[in-house]
């Protein structure tokens, strides 16, 4: 029986979900965190429940390189982050990947 050559499903551990964790743990991001968080301590979406997470306005990772990533990830202006409750958050990444399905048909 033929062989089927398939290309390979991407793994969720790739090198730029790699990348991506380090980024968020390293210290200067924790830093950039904590600092939202208390310059704005509420939803900025929903305005009722207190933020925990920080979301980035303009995603880092669309940029081409680690270097470019890690610059516009850690050291760029408050302004393009968002704190958010967790509900908030997740209903901004699941807009955005619809959103993204819808422009790639």
């Amino acid at each position: 029986m033929p062989w089927i050559k398939r290309t390979p499903k991407k793994r969720k551990n790739s090198d730029r979900e790699k990348e991506k964790h380090k980024l968020y743990a390293s210290k200067e991001w924790q830093a950039l965190r904590l600092l939202k968080l208390q310059e704005n301590p509420m939803c900025q979406r929903c305005q009722k429940e207190l933020a925990t997470c920080v979301h980035h306005i303009i995603p880092f990772m669309q940029f081409s390189t680690p270097e470019e990533r890690k610059l516009h990830a850690i050291y760029i202006d408050l302004s393009d982050l968002m704190s958010l409750c967790e509900k908030c958050h997740e209903e901004i990444h699941k807009e955005l990947k619809e959103e993204k399905k819808k422009n790639h048909k």
